[in-house]
């Protein structure tokens, strides 16, 4: 998923109940992720907006999830059993759903008591986005071009205009009450990771029967939290908690989850403010930005004493973004080797991921970033990492260009106008401009961006890349022959420089038959490699994942929308404070 800028942030407040074994905090206040969208659309089936993850996880619940106690993504087990198994070269997936998992109670059910989940329900969410009623941002993604069948009931459904959710789809069997199968077209050994995705949330039939598309504003689901609707507004969204949560004996020693009595989110716009209510001891968690860390951070990354009340604690976790700059390989001279290994080895990276992320960055030397495991066996160092002007002036004499002489001036384009972009630019300019390359630099929107993407017209871009899912795949398939860039079609389009290598396809359609582990690891591995040669891209550096937690909060490890929990935090009442 390309990144987008975000200006528009909600608070999360965690209301605690004081009952529980040690003291807690009646309310809790956390920074969370951004909206622009209406606040009441509480459907995860039918919007494709990341940034909501986190509330639509106090709701809903997946098949598997991200281990919320680490800021390394590693897929668990939630509503399933077991892992799923993948068999046949990758096009058959089987799995077994817990059978201890309970709807929450509301009126769609008789006498409104929530009943138990079945691999059935799973089934239905599977077909609700294959309805094109539904009009799922997702089917075309992840659905139509795999699961056996799921084209033909589409195209039968507009025929008739009504979609046949008791029709039997071939690559959807239901074995018994808590045993499904899937069966692809092609090898999908990212569909595991899919699953720990908010599209795949359970929604019961029945709630769908009774409330139709009013179920985004009386969502029904098996997750910690209920929806509060009578008590929200348009500049809040209220949610209070379950008290007959399924997993609540997971919370253990702490008592039953969720250890919190509410949640409350609210739209901030301004980052000074939000600074300003955690100083104040309004917020309990606040995520950071790059913009915001000069002033709290010194040069060691270290929290500045006496910006932030005594006992703040810093987070500084793995993220799941990648900056990378690619070369148009269209073009004849980038299209050269050497000339690329050039300006590789001539960028300043350090500096550029020094000042880009105020020094809470770290440094990329492949596509995965390290929130993301890839089961690569050992280090995987690049050749060209580190900055070497000698080296870089041999490589483009070689190419036949000595000091830059016979060169143009490359364009280098962005997809933001940004005060933050235009510093990273100026850094790239000076770097190459060392060795005789000149740029001139093209700021501008992201869907200018894009459109210029699509027409295949950059030479040099900034690009960035957050992941749709948790999985090495995600970053892998970015330089595939279809991921290129294609007329007419409005899509992410991450291979921006049209990257084709015979032998990375071969790897990457073999590493699609493999699920993860040691053997897909050693694929990833040889691909690194190849890429790390080839330098179709600049690997520049991984985003962290930053934010300041208030004295006494507990619970909160990283801040991934991947494996958010906030069932599981609380903060601890001061002794002076306490009864």
């Amino acid at each position: 998923m390309s990144c987008k800028s975000i200006t528009l942030l909600a608070l999360l407040t965690l209301c605690l109940p004081v009952a529980a074994q040690k003291q807690r905090d009646p309310e809790f206040v956390v920074n969370e992720a951004a909206f622009s969208l209406p606040l009441d659309w509480l459907d995860p089936h039918a919007v494709f907006y990341l940034p909501w993850d986190p509330i639509y996880r106090c709701l809903y619940e997946t098949p598997l999830r991200c281990d919320p106690n680490s800021d390394v993504l590693r897929l668990e087990t939630h509503l399933l059993a077991s892992l799923p198994t993948l068999k046949d070269d990758g096009t058959l997936l089987r799995m077994k759903f817990r059978n201890d998992v309970v709807f929450n109670d509301d009126p769609c059910f008789p006498e409104g008591k929530g009943r138990k989940m079945t691999a059935h329900d799973f089934a239905y969410i599977i077909k609700r986005h294959i309805d094109p009623r539904t009009k799922s941002p997702y089917y075309g993604s992840y659905l139509g071009g795999y699961l056996l069948g799921a084209r033909r009931a589409r195209r039968k459904a507009e025929k008739d205009g009504i979609f046949d959710y008791d029709a039997e789809i071939p690559g959807l069997k239901v074995i018994d009450d808590y045993k499904v199968e899937l069966k692809f077209l092609r090898p999908y050994s990212r569909f595991p990771a899919l699953m720990s995705m908010t599209w795949l949330s359970m929604i019961p039939r029945e709630a769908i029967h009774k409330y139709g598309s009013g179920v985004s504003t009386h969502p029904v689901g098996t997750g910690p939290y209920l929806y509060d609707g009578d008590s929200s507004t348009a500049k809040k969204m209220l949610f209070k908690r379950n008290p007959k949560y399924w997993d609540a004996k997971s919370g253990k020693d702490l008592g039953p989850l969720p250890w919190n009595a509410g949640v409350r989110f609210n739209l901030v716009k301004n980052l000074d403010i939000q600074e300003k209510r955690f100083s104040d001891g309004d917020l309990s968690v606040i995520d950071l930005y790059p913009i915001q860390l000069g002033h709290l951070l010194d040069r060691q990354g270290l929290l500045k004493r006496n910006v932030m009340p005594r006992g703040t604690r810093l987070i500084s976790a793995k993220d799941d973004q990648l900056q990378y700059i690619a070369f148009n390989m269209t073009n004849k001279i980038l299209g050269k080797k050497k000339v690329r290994q050039a300006l590789a080895l001539a960028l300043a990276r350090k500096r550029i991921v020094h000042e880009y992320y105020s020094g809470n960055g770290d440094l990329a030397d492949h596509l995965c970033p390290p929130a993301i495991p890839m089961g690569a066996p050992g280090k995987l160092p690049w050749q060209f990492a580190e900055r070497d002007l000698k080296r870089a002036r041999q490589l483009l004499a070689e190419a036949g260009y000595p000091n830059g002489k016979g060169l143009p001036e490359f364009v280098l384009e962005t997809s933001n106008n940004s005060d933050w972009e235009k510093t990273l630019t100026e850094s790239i300019k000076e770097s190459w401009a060392t060795v005789g390359v000149r740029i001139q630099v093209r700021l501008q929107t992201y869907p200018q961006f894009l459109e210029r993407v699509r027409k295949g017209l950059p030479e040099i871009s900034i690009n960035y890349w957050l992941s749709d899912y948790p999985d090495p795949d995600n970053y892998f398939m970015m330089l595939t022959r279809t991921s290129a860039p294609r007329k007419g079609v409005a899509v992410d389009s991450p291979n921006v420089g049209f990257y084709d290598n015979a032998e990375y396809e071969k790897l990457y359609k073999k590493s699609t038959k493999l699920a993860q582990g040691k053997e897909r690891g050693k694929i990833f591995a040889k691909m690194v490699r190849i890429i790390q040669e080839e330098c179709p891209w600049i690997f520049v550096g991984h985003k962290r994942q930053t934010a300041l937690v208030a004295r006494g909060v507990h619970g909160i490890f990283a801040r991934s929308r991947f494996s958010t929990s906030y069932s599981r935090v609380w903060r601890e009442i001061p002794k002076k404070e306490r009864r």
